[in-house]
């Protein structure tokens, strides 16, 4: 049923953000319809966005390289951004003007932030992992338990993970100053990582195109895998527990159910060039997308969520109807003893 709805996903949606330069970096507002972004020139820009029209409403430039991430506050006042030129910056949206930055603060050029919980997380083309202390600002712990660039991190309570261009998964507790475990080195990059299913698996999106699929607390090697993206899966977010959304360098986003492994239909595309990251709107019905064709598209998705509601309903009347056919006592013996035999023949 989602796959027969993939048409709607541009209907009713703000159009196109087009800009001159590849964009880097994309975040919602956690309240407003605002979303954000970095250039390659070190230019961060914030729209308003509406189905009516979208309005430039901040434009910047806190660096003087590449702007590598984009992450508003979790109260919505700031919006935090990393760089090549190695710097973190603190935009005051209500001043539209450069708060704070932190000139080197990491030894390589930045690669990737999330702003959760309190904290800021970044890494670096290095492997470095630093938390960051969103008050204070300043630095409260540095990890360096990976060898490349870290690609994307995931917060889920107290547990943190970070993929890397090394081929491994590390994991940290928070609270604590040390790596809590590291997976078994894959042979191709992990670009992507995201937490489902109720703490109970992680997934990750290689460069060969493979869901990499971590049981919790199992942490050293995969548990099961879905190979089916023909290239690299760059990008993933959560639709639910069990439905992701990935972006690949094929050009195309994709709807994927986990366990069991479903390729559930195709949201659109950028044609030919490759998806460098995805983002949902504070509401859930838009998610954003960006690629090297620099330009920001719009989906609407907000009726996925209905469609998996009524899957989910379906597949639980279809259980119960077959434990309601499904023989007892005798019967159930005798289904058993057959099967038994035939198995034999």
């Amino acid at each position: 049923t989602l796959a027969a709805h993939m048409e709607d996903c541009r209907a009713e949606v703000p159009a196109d953000l087009t800009f001159t330069t590849d964009v880097f970096g994309l975040n919602f507002h956690p309240v407003r319809n605002y979303v954000a972004c970095g250039n390659i020139d070190g230019h961060v820009s914030v729209y308003e966005y509406a189905i009516e029209d979208n309005k430039l409403a901040i434009a910047i430039k806190p660096h003087t390289k590449a702007v590598r991430g984009v992450h508003f506050s979790e109260d919505g006042d700031s919006l935090f951004t990393i760089s090549a030129d190695l710097s973190l910056a603190q935009i005051d949206l209500n001043k539209q003007a450069v708060k704070w930055r932190q000139e080197k603060a990491h030894g390589d050029p930045l690669s990737s932030i999330l702003v959760s919980g309190g904290m800021i997380f970044t890494g670096d083309d290095e492997g470095t992992v630093r938390r960051w202390d969103s008050r204070m600002l300043k630095p409260a712990c540095t990890y360096g338990q990976n060898d490349d660039f870290i690609s994307d991190f995931e917060l889920d309570e107290n547990t943190l993970f970070a993929t890397s261009g090394d081929g491994t998964m590390s994991v940290f507790d928070i609270r604590k100053t040390q790596a809590i475990a590291q997976s078994d080195e894959l042979e191709d990059e992990l670009l992507s990582v995201v937490s489902i299913k109720n703490q109970q698996k992680v997934v990750c999106g290689s460069q060969d195109g493979i869901l990499n699929i971590y049981s919790w607390g199992q942490w050293e090697d995969i548990s099961d895998r879905f190979p089916g993206h023909p290239e690299s899966i760059d990008t993933i977010i959560p639709l639910s527990e069990d439905v992701i959304i990935t972006g690949s360098s094929d050009g195309l986003i994709r709807v994927v159910n986990i366990q069991p492994n479903t390729l559930l239909g195709v949201v659109g595309e950028h044609e030919d060039y490759p998806i460098e990251q995805l983002a949902l709107s504070a509401d859930g019905n838009i998610l954003g997308s960006i690629s090297h064709d620099h330009t920001i598209k719009f989906w609407n998705i907000g009726f996925f969520y209905d469609l998996l509601d009524q899957d989910l309903e379906d597949q639980e009347r279809n259980t119960e109807m077959k434990e309601k056919m499904a023989p007892t006592g005798q019967d159930a013996e005798k289904a058993e003893m057959n099967s038994f035999f035939s198995d034999m023949t």
